[in-house]
């Protein structure tokens, strides 16, 4: 606040000035620990979601039979053909990762692949039952928290 005394102006300052700035302190330290929980949250959950990144084949294998295991209802028989049918695709998805072709034509041409191969071991209600669940996942990455816009 300035408070002008006729020749001279002097600066008054609040009663609370150090209150102020201390809680300014206060304020600031309040929202980097915020901040950092969030991010530390978007981490945990990303992981979460899109499973463990280094996982190899095999382990991806087996954690899309386990959840197929359960979503899809599938008999002991299936589970077996499910397993080497996952395995096969994780697989061919990481070959196509490596090869440097064109990552899309490569992933649809495996993909295709691996939805022949579930069609023949699944029961028609099973198989739509995993078409829409890939469909609800898509729409999941590309809509949902922290996702892009499915037009991109």
């Amino acid at each position: 606040m300035l408070l002008n005394t006729g020749s001279t102006a002097e600066v008054v300052l609040p009663i609370n000035f150090h209150q102020t700035n201390k809680h300014m302190k206060t304020n600031k330290t309040v929202m980097m620990t915020m901040l950092f929980m969030i991010m530390s949250m978007v981490s945990v959950l990303a992981q979460g979601q899109w499973g463990n990144s280094n996982a190899t084949p095999e382990e991806r294998a087996t954690q899309m039979t386990e959840r197929m295991k359960t979503s899809l209802k599938l008999t002991d028989d299936q589970v077996a053909k499910v397993q080497a049918a996952n395995l096969q695709m994780t697989k061919d998805m990481a070959a196509a990762r490596e090869s440097g072709e064109d990552m899309r034509t490569s992933m649809q041409s495996v993909m295709e692949k691996y939805n022949a191969a579930l069609e023949k071991i699944l029961t028609p209600e099973q198989f739509k039952t995993y078409q829409d669940n890939r469909r609800q996942q898509r729409s999941n990455r590309f809509n949902g928290p922290g996702g892009g816009n499915a037009s991109n």
